[in-house]
């Protein structure tokens, strides 16, 4: 799985290669119109990974580098974040090594191997600091063959930031 260049503090020459080379095969002049509005969800990233010949996880990373939508991708393995991608209008933060919460998809297929591959609207702090009242969207996949998540977070206009990240 690619480590994004933003993952941590920590400077990771692979990721940088990686994140060039997105750059390269998945030019922001060609997807900014498609993704800058698109409502984020991996069958988006999908259909351009397809489309480019590129892994599911580097096209959505490169979604959530190129939306206008408050949204992340977060890779977990075994229960906890590995590295997350936000967009520039997502404001929370997701922590390397950061436990899931009980009420994620990614946290269901850690601790019981079932995975349920349909995009769901759970309570926002489930992942984030987030008022109670708050809902993310959540799409995540299962990626072979490290078992971790791919995830596709979302939190939607209408729902609004009440507490600080």
């Amino acid at each position: 799985v690619p480590l994004p260049a933003r993952a941590g503090n920590a400077r990771h020459f692979e990721a940088e290669a990686n994140t060039v080379a997105a750059g390269i095969c998945l030019p922001a002049e060609l997807l900014s119109e498609r993704i800058e509005y698109s409502i984020p969800n991996l069958d988006v990233a999908g259909s351009i990974a397809s489309e480019y010949t590129m892994p599911l996880t580097a096209t959505t990373i490169r979604f959530a580098e190129l939306t206008k939508q408050r949204c992340a991708a977060v890779y977990s393995e075994n229960g906890r974040i590995v590295w997350a991608v936000p967009s520039t209008t997502f404001d929370a933060k997701l922590p390397k090594g950061k436990k899931l919460a009980a009420g994620s998809i990614a946290y269901e297929y850690a601790n019981s191997g079932k995975h349920d591959d349909r995009q769901r609207v759970t309570r926002a702090n489930t992942w984030i600091a987030a008022d109670a009242r708050e809902e993310i969207v959540e799409h995540s996949t299962v990626v072979a063959p490290t078992n971790g998540v791919l995830s596709l977070l979302w939190l939607p206009i209408t729902s609004r930031r009440r507490s600080p990240s």
